[in-house]
């Protein structure tokens, strides 16, 4: 995140944020949220998603000024998880008030690209929803299509989702089988 966040913070042009990515660590993301945000007051922030823009990616992504996407680019839109610690149901219960009090502030980020409630929104969380690029009007995204077509190669790593549709296991196969 400190990486991408001063990069961000530095320019004084507008940005072109490049997405692919399964996912990662929510506190990192949020930062790097932080950072377009301040951006955003000054000049725009395209997320353009190239291949998967998935869990807190997806979140980066709806975050910019604008998000775009081609027809076979993809969001990912679960909720959040944790590593819980050892503890009694008291500590269990907190930490599940944590995640649910993560999920209303993802909610709200969501909401600045899906036109959609708070309750579909969750609805689509608790679905661990995949969202093609040709999908967005059907979801409700505010997203530009790209034109182009882009195949989401090079995925990094054995990405495996509770649902990962047909579709998405079909790019992923042609990822694991493109050349280095």
């Amino acid at each position: 995140a400190r990486d991408v966040a001063e990069s961000i913070l530095r320019s004084d042009t507008d940005i072109e944020l490049r997405i692919h990515s399964p996912g990662g660590d929510v506190a990192e993301g949020l930062a790097i949220i932080n950072a377009i945000d301040e951006v955003s007051k000054k000049r725009a922030v395209r997320c353009v998603v190239d291949g998967m823009a998935g869990s807190i990616a997806s979140v980066i992504a709806c975050a910019g000024t604008e998000l775009i996407m081609y027809e076979n680019s993809f969001l990912v839109i679960h909720n959040p998880y944790a590593i819980m610690p050892a503890g009694d149901a008291n500590t269990l219960r907190k930490n599940a008030d944590d995640l649910d009090k993560v999920r209303s502030r993802i909610v709200s980020i969501y909401q600045r690209k899906i036109k959609k409630t708070e309750e579909e929104i969750v609805a689509m969380m608790d679905a661990e929803t995949f969202i093609f690029g040709e999908d967005c009007e059907k979801y409700g995204i505010m997203a530009s299509l790209a034109l182009e077509k882009v195949q989401a190669a090079a995925l990094v790593g054995h990405i495996r989702f509770r649902s990962m549709p047909e579709r998405a296991r079909a790019l992923y196969r042609c990822a694991e089988d493109a050349p280095p």
